[in-house]
């Protein structure tokens, strides 16, 4: 008899439970504020100077285990000043952070080991700079949270220690998601070489659950925030929804999850008396009605503003007007008010020194102008007078000149005509 893949799947998954995989990359950019020093700074605990000149001093932070630098013999203030100085548009990226979760199965120094593993992979592959450091978790966090920070530069290094070229294959359209593929792939080998070599049947795996045949549904990513709030004790939709994954997941036969804790059970909840009735409900239902509550609050929310705003302005207006019986009855009304408001705040800034002074400063900037235009203008007319009056003079010049050789050319023939007659006569 022939078995499916998805028995396989699940058979796998119940021989060898699944430790905890995550991968998050993103970019350093300079147009969004961020810069190398603050990054570093905060991933090594230590106190570096911004190129703009600010400090960031993180030497109190604590839970951070271990940091190296791979690919570069500077120190972290050197690096973080060569990396932003290979740079020069406004808008460059600087380089990308990597987050990514050991798995808590491991004892320190085997986390340690696999964190610089993937550093030097990284470091092998694109021949960039990296700096990897280890952080414990918070004291009052899920104590399995073991993470590594990952930092590497967006161009690659040397052996002189200078940047080059930038890695495109890092953000070229076509090669980008095949990059992060592999990268994601490449950590999930050498975290499960990780838990092999010290004997845990634990396994990560970078590929969804539906990839791998699994019926468990992918739960919400919760973020720091969203988990301060539960921890509280607030409800919130993203805990709701994961409180129902986290059930419908616990009914799946063989996919329940081995070793639940403590930190576990607070971060998915048992729902109240009055949420049972969701359980046949689908998830996405749930999300969007949990959406349109969210909803509904923000527009709550915006008419209180609203309404108090619209309190504010009318106390301003009895303060102004003295009338303790100030009410908008309609439009027209609030609409004038809201002129004569206008009008007394031109009024009471007409009367300032300041704006007194700028006016007086335009208007003598303006009567400079006037005069200037007035005398452009007269000697525009001026010249325009000129032009005609010559125009005219050589108009009557050519009319005498023209009634002068009419007169001779008459003069000429009477003398011709006396001669000939003269002729005739003897």
């Amino acid at each position: 008899m022939q078995t499916s893949l998805r028995a396989i799947f699940d058979d796998s998954a119940r021989l060898h439970p699944m430790a905890i995989y995550h991968l998050n990359i993103k970019p350093i950019s300079r147009s969004k504020g961020h810069t190398v020093g603050d990054a570093l700074a905060y991933e090594t605990g230590v106190k570096l100077t911004t190129i703009e000149g600010k400090e960031a001093d993180f030497t109190r932070k604590q839970g951070i285990e271990e940091f190296a630098v791979i690919g570069a013999q500077d120190n972290l203030q050197t690096l973080a000043d060569k990396i932003e100085l290979s740079e020069r548009r406004k808008n460059s990226t600087l380089g990308r952070r990597f987050t990514i979760a050991l798995p808590a199965e491991l004892n320190k120094s085997d986390r340690w080991q696999a964190a610089q593993e993937f550093g030097q992979w990284l470091n092998e592959q694109y021949k960039v700079a990296v700096v990897v450091s280890m952080h414990a978790p918070d004291r009052g966090g899920d104590q399995r949270n073991h993470h590594a920070h990952i930092t590497i530069s967006d161009r690659r290094i040397n052996e002189a220690g200078e940047f080059g070229e930038k890695a495109r294959e890092l953000t070229a359209a076509a090669t980008a998601r095949i990059e992060l593929g592999r990268m994601r792939q490449q950590w999930e080998v050498i975290g499960n070489k990780a838990l092999e070599k010290a004997g845990k049947k634990e396994r990560i795996s970078h590929q969804s659950n539906e990839a791998r045949g699994i019926q468990k549904q992918p739960s919400i990513h919760l973020g720091r925030v969203t988990t301060n709030q539960i921890r509280k004790g607030l409800k919130n939709h993203k805990s709701l929804v994961n409180s129902v994954i986290h059930e419908q997941n616990e009914r799946i036969p063989n996919q329940r999850s081995e070793g639940t804790n403590q930190q576990e059970s607070e971060l998915h909840p048992r729902r109240d008396a009055g949420d049972e009735q969701a359980l046949g409900v689908p998830i996405e239902e749930i999300l969007r009605a949990a959406i349109r509550d969210r909803i509904a609050k923000k527009e709550e929310s915006k008419r209180k503003r609203e309404s108090e705003a619209a309190a504010c302005r009318r106390e301003q207006a009895e303060e102004i007007f003295g009338d303790k019986e100030y009410r908008t009855k309609g439009k027209v009304e609030a609409a004038i008010q809201f002129i004569k408001l206008k009008i007394l705040k031109i009024k009471k800034l007409a009367q300032s020194p300041i704006t007194r002074d700028r006016c007086e400063r335009a208007d003598s900037y303006r009567t400079s102008n006037d005069h200037r235009a007035g005398r452009e203008r007269g000697q525009a007319i001026s010249s325009q007078r000129h032009r005609s009056s010559t125009r005219r003079s050589s108009v009557s010049s050519d009319r005498r000149q023209g009634e002068l050789h009419k007169s001779n050319t008459a003069k000429r023939v009477r003398e011709r005509s006396r001669s000939r007659g003269q002729g005739l006569g003897r």
